[in-house]
């Protein structure tokens, strides 16, 4: 929920409700010093209360908080976090519409001629996203006026 203390999550939420941001924690991680492979989010929450009860002594300068600092530093440039709560929510675009026209004109059995318009009533109206509450321009959606000519030649 607090996009600014990542390990303010809460398992038992879905990231589908749209009201939290995705974290992903690593399960493990190891170090050049100690190889082995140690469970990340026990240590970070570790390293965590462990600074913020040597804060609350006052104890800000000594070495077993700026290990734990350096630690927490560490452990928190793994996780990789998404700053848009609305990634996973369903997304509905309020209903537009484009319309197109064309006319064919056979030349006999030689060949046909057409013309044709699309989104000739240039819509381009604004577009209402559910994911994100926000307007958007339809035009990302119904291309801009254009017309054109074709020649269709018949050989037998």
């Amino acid at each position: 929920k607090d996009k600014g203390n990542f390990l303010s999550y809460d398992p038992d939420r879905s990231v589908y409700d749209g009201e939290g941001f995705p974290v992903l924690f690593p399960d493990k991680y190891s170090t050049w010093d100690d190889p082995t492979q140690r469970d990340f989010l026990t240590d970070i929450k570790h390293a965590k209360s462990e600074m913020e009860r040597l804060a609350a002594l006052g104890d800000t300068s000594s070495e077993e908080y700026k290990r734990n600092l350096a630690l927490y530093s560490d452990l928190s440039k793994l996780v990789i976090s998404n700053a848009y709560g609305y990634t996973y929510k369903e997304d509905y675009i309020s209903p537009y519409f484009s319309a197109n026209f064309s006319v064919t004109k056979e030349i006999g059995n030689i060949a046909s001629i057409s013309f044709y318009a699309n989104n000739f009533f240039i819509s381009n109206t604004q577009l209402y996203s559910t994911k994100t509450g926000t307007y958007v321009s339809s035009s990302s959606y119904v291309p801009s006026f254009f017309y054109g000519l074709t020649l269709r030649l018949k050989i037998k």
